[in-house]
């Protein structure tokens, strides 16, 4: 990328050589410095230096200041914060001599921007509001923006995020009622965004950050745009949205890697990425991106990036039980952190050592570690490294049987997760409070726990799973459903749903089941069903069971609005317990049908299908239509484990396999009982097959570094994108294995292969996205949907998914438009456009469409008449939701008497 502005400065200066006049010099010189200033600041100094003296001897003290100011902004990007603080005073001193405001507020700005890169905050804040003032009284907008932008930024750096977003917001007034381009708008996004983030603002700040990206897509804003993916992929981690944010933090990383980012950016998002991978578990992806992260840092001399990057690495080992590598790494940070005196990393260094200790059984070192943390963090403000160690602290108390002390630590670590709007951190946090309250009274601890669970910012289905597993804890059940329309919408545990009738109108307590339901305004909106296979009197109050329910009832409503705003496609199929797969063409509802009757089978499964197809979700549908359905689903990525590791990820590590490694379980053996899905099987190394053969055939395997055998009973379902059949023919993947998967066999079609399922998977997807985004969008406009039916979409089902995620927050009306769609996208409909515009094409979608209202009408008239008139049954039969049904009612003005109604 450095060659590109290096190639283009080398124009420049042809360009500039042919110039007799500086002001046509000046103005090739301000054009480039605007368009890569950032990127190629280095490059462009000597020439602006050159200009600005020529400027200078000639006395044109208007070129001088131009040329100044640019010059003050490619200094500070050089790091020459000195000598950008000379050029702003120059130009604040031309300003003064000849009487101009709007120069002495530049000077003011560009010399509080400095003050900014130095981190002397208060120093800045004075430089903006001088530079304010002074423009306020020469009415320049821009720079009155400008202004108000430089104090909304020094207020975020310093923590004050509410004072942040004042002056963001009137900056966002200013471009409401000036001329502005696209550019300040998209930074405007971008700045709200931010701020929004870290207020925990979720909604406001997905949807700026969104509009970010699309300005920034449209217009070639690189920097722009992936600095909001950036944030939008932080947002995803901390509302615990993890596979999002690892799509949106690789598109970052790939972009820097292409030097389409600076490299702050790019060490930032590989450590985001890092972090995001680290979370789901996937250690060897996590370790490879907080690895390239610490060499940029290497190359870069950023001495305080490594040190925290080094402590990451140091838990990620921890993780794994690599202690000797833990505690090495450790070592390397701390001294870091000495040197430079971070406060913060010295904290966070200690709070891994205590984990560390804990791990290996030394409590007295690792409470003295814990103390040391705290005392570094306690004159602090409140954030989330704090409450990290405060809630990590309470579990160690816990440990060691001091809970009065754990309580304090856990309660101050839910109130600041909560305070943060973090999601994952606030609903563990609780778990562990509703536990240890649990032994006081059980449902007074329920009730707490519940309650707590709602303030924690899950998602509607996360927050009911959560609750269900409390109640199941309390009380000893073995499972608990939730019931919505006759149908599971959620199931946790081992609970039989087939069968039961669920129209009861108030508790029904019995010794092994208790049937709970949801009422919303009087109304039943669902039932929450529990099981047990235990005898003996169920100690539960009928009035604990109606709170619950009532805590529960928010959220059952939006599972409720969702089910009347789709049809449950796959719960047509007999015995599927699983609806999250959408489909209703013939070749779906074929694979449906066959995973229906190989549940319960132990034979292996092998998926095959396009990378976002959905093959893992019809391994869950698989695992949790079977008996297995109460125990472990554990999926592990064969791409995403290096080879080294994949042995220890499959089958875990004996204690003392290598220096300081304790014992850890593998994937099998965590998944004893349930079921273990195997994606990319195809990038499994021949060494391995061979170890994975025999689990198939033997049901047992050893841990690395040791001989003794590990038996298990678990369910092998396996998934691939490659062309199996010729990888055997290469001799890169064994026959016999491939004949031992391949016990049932399902292929998932692309999308394009089954466009007929497109209109269904955009209304699913809109409506999740409604709930999640807080939106009312009501559909596609007839112009995307043709659009959706043509586009190959080469993401599949996921990349859908995303496209429709971004509109919902993006739409400004009922309907999903055109320029709510990203680019590649939209680029496909000009071309659309331009092809339907003959007089020929228009006359032959008029007819289509008027063939086509009048097949819908009489579909809508059909569907009633078999129905006798019971909408709800005509909906049914229609494949629509009932409030569908009824606006096609009222779309075709067709009269009918309801027989439902009196």
């Amino acid at each position: 990328m450095m060659d590109d502005f290096l190639q283009r400065v080398r124009e420049l200066e042809t360009q500039l050589a042919h110039c007799s006049s500086l002001e046509e010099r000046a103005e090739l010189l301000v054009g480039l410095a605007d368009s890569f200033v950032v990127n190629a600041a280095p490059l462009l100094k000597p020439l602006f230096e050159h200009e600005l003296l020529a400027a200078q001897e000639q006395g044109r003290r208007l070129i001088e200041v131009r040329l100044a100011r640019r010059l003050s902004d490619i200094c500070r990007h050089c790091g020459a914060n000195e000598e950008a603080d000379l050029y702003a005073q120059r130009v604040r001193k031309i300003g003064t001599e000849i009487g101009e405001p709007r120069f002495i507020g530049s000077g003011w700005y560009l010399t509080g921007q400095v003050e900014q890169a130095r981190c002397n905050y208060e120093a800045a804040i004075d430089c903006y509001q001088r530079a304010l003032t002074e423009w306020q009284k020469a009415g320049v907008v821009r720079g009155i923006y400008a202004a108000l932008n430089g104090l909304g930024n020094v207020a975020g750096l310093t923590g004050r995020y509410h004072e942040a977003r004042d002056y963001y917001q009137q900056c966002r007034q200013l471009l409401e009622h000036s001329e502005f381009d696209d550019f300040v708008r998209a930074t405007n996004y971008c700045n709200l965004g931010w701020v929004y983030l870290q207020l925990g603002e979720w909604d406001d700040a997905e949807e700026n950050l969104y509009r970010a990206v699309a300005l920034a897509e449209q217009h070639g804003y690189d920097f722009i745009r992936y600095n909001a993916l950036n944030l939008l992929g932080e947002l995803f981690l901390k509302r615990d949205r993890l596979e999002r944010a690892v799509e949106v933090f690789t598109t970052v990383v790939e972009a820097g890697r292409k030097g389409l980012t600076a490299a702050e950016l790019l060490r930032d998002s590989l450590t985001n990425l890092g972090e995001a991978e680290f979370r789901r578990r996937n250690y060897a992806a996590a370790s490879r991106a907080f690895g390239e992260a610490i060499d940029l840092c290497a190359v870069n001399q950023d001495r305080l990036n490594s040190s925290m990057l080094l402590w990451r690495m140091a838990e990620l080992e921890l993780a794994q039980g690599n202690y000797d590598r833990c505690a090495g790494l450790c070592q390397q940070a701390q001294q870091l952190a000495e040197e430079l005196g971070a406060r913060n990393v010295e904290a966070e260094v200690f709070r891994v050592r205590a984990l560390l200790e804990q791990e290996q059984g030394m409590a007295g070192a690792a409470r003295s570690f814990y103390e040391r943390a705290r005392e570094l963090l306690d004159d602090e403000p409140e954030s989330y490294e704090s409450a990290r160690l405060r809630l990590q602290f309470g579990q160690f108390l816990l440990e060691q049987n001091q809970k009065e002390r754990a309580a304090e630590e856990l309660k101050f670590a839910s109130r600041v997760f909560r305070k943060l709007g973090l999601v994952a951190e606030t609903d563990e946090v609780n778990r562990i409070l509703f536990r240890l309250e649990l032994n006081a009274d059980r449902e007074i601890a329920l009730v707490a726990g519940i309650a707590g669970l709602a303030l924690a910012g899950l998602e509607s289905g996360k927050f009911i799973e959560g609750a269900l597993k409390m109640i199941c804890e309390a009380f000893g059940f073995d499972g608990a459903a939730l019931i919505i329309n006759q149908i599971p919408r959620i199931i946790y545990g081992d609970v039989n749903v087939a069968g039961e009738d669920w129209e009861q109108g108030a508790p029904t307590v019995k010794e092994h089941e208790v049937l709970m339901p949801v009422c919303v305004r009087g109304d039943v909106r669902g039932y929450i069903y529990l099981a047990r296979t235990a005898s003996g009197k169920l100690d539960i109050r009928t009035s604990v069971l109606e709170t619950v329910a009532s805590l529960l009832a928010p959220a059952v409503e939006k599972f409720y609005s969702l089910a009347e705003e789709l049809p449950a496609p796959t719960m047509e199929i007999p015995g599927l317990r699983f609806d999250g797969v959408i489909g209703r063409s013939a070749v779906m509802r074929k694979n449906l049908e066959i995973l229906v009757r190989c549940a319960d089978s132990s034979l292996p499964v092998l998926i095959r299908g396009e990378s976002g197809t959905g093959k893992e979700l019809v391994a869950r549908a698989i695992h949790f239509t079977s008996s297995r359905s109460g125990k472990p689903f554990v999926p592990i990525n064969c791409a995403a484990v290096p080879e080294t590791l994949l042995e220890a990820e499959f089958f875990g590590v004996e204690k003392g396999a290598a220096t300081g490694v304790s014992a850890r379980k593998g994937k099998f053996e965590l998944a004893d009982g349930g079921t273990v899905f195997l994606d990319e099987i195809g990038d499994m190394s021949p060494g391995l097959q061979a170890k994975l053969l025999r689990v198939l055939q033997d049901k047992t395997f050893e841990r690395v570094g040791s001989t003794r055998p590990v038996r298990v009973d678990v369910r092998v379902v396996a998934a691939t994108n490659q062309n199996l059949e010729k990888l055997i023919q290469e001799g890169r993947f064994r026959e016999d294995l491939y004949y031992r998967l391949n016990g049932i066999e399902i292929y998932l079609p692309p999308l394009r292969e089954r466009a007929e399922d497109i209109p269904e998977l955009v209304r699913f997807f809109i409506a999740k996205a409604n709930q999640e985004a807080k939106r009312e969008v009501r559909g596609v406009s007839p112009a995307v949907l043709r659009l959706f039916l043509a586009y190959s979409w080469p993401g599949n089902i996921r990349q859908l998914r995303n496209v429709i995620q971004r509109a919902v927050v993006l739409a400004k009306g009922e309907e999903i438009e055109i320029e709510d769609l990203p680019p590649e996208l939209r680029h496909l409909s000009s071309f659309q456009q331009a092809d339907i515009q003959s007089p020929l094409k228009s006359a032959k979608k008029i007819v289509q469409e008027k063939a086509s209202a009048e097949l819908e009408r009489a579909m809508v008239m059909d569907c009633l008449e078999r129905a006798n008139g019971n909408v709800k049954k005509a909906a049914e039969l229609s494949g629509y939701s009932r409030a569908q049904f009824y606006r096609l009612i009222k779309k075709h003005n067709i009269k009918f008497r309801d027989s439902t109604r009196n």
